[in-house]
């Protein structure tokens, strides 16, 4: 198992100014080499900039922590062109909607972890659904249910052919 450590940063300019992001960057990555967590975790964030001072952070006190660059939750958000997704930190995490083989395919090329969102208000979880992130082979679930996907990821594992069973 593995931990997501997002890390949010206010997106209206004026709070944000006043918003201490270096400064949370910082306590993360301290936290997370002091504990030894950091092959343990990732840290995600929708501001790309606080992952390049966490990016950053690893470069100089020579303890990597992975990043995942988040992408348009919502499926009407559009994503980056695939040349920016296959060299953004250690991964991507990119909405349902929008992964495509081509997608994984070309960041698993690069060695980049590919997350999904599932979100119940957003994505209708079904058999079908988790079949086609396991066929894809997407790395990382980002779910309200987490105990449900790796039961059915389980499942689909152990009976890929049978979906009416599940």
């Amino acid at each position: 198992m593995v931990i997501n450590i997002e890390l949010k940063v206010p997106y209206d300019k004026e709070v944000r100014d006043k918003y201490p992001w270096q400064e949370a960057a910082i306590s993360v990555h301290h936290l997370l080499k002091e504990t030894l967590l950091g092959p343990h975790c990732f840290i995600s964030s929708f501001d790309h900039d606080i992952l390049r001072q966490v990016e950053s952070l690893s470069l100089q006190n020579d303890y990597k922590i992975r990043t995942i660059y988040l992408h348009n939750f919502y499926p009407s958000f559009s994503l980056p062109p695939l040349e920016k997704l296959t060299s953004q930190g250690d991964g991507v995490n990119i909405e349902y909607a929008h992964l495509t083989k081509e997608r994984v395919d070309a960041c698993h090329a690069k060695g980049k972890i590919i997350s999904v969102w599932i979100d119940c208000s957003v994505t209708t979880e079904t058999v079908e659904m988790y079949k086609r992130l396991i066929d894809l082979k997407i790395d990382s679930f980002c779910s309200d249910w987490p105990c449900e996907v790796r039961e059915m990821q389980e499942k689909l594992i152990a009976f890929p052919d049978d979906l009416e069973s599940l």
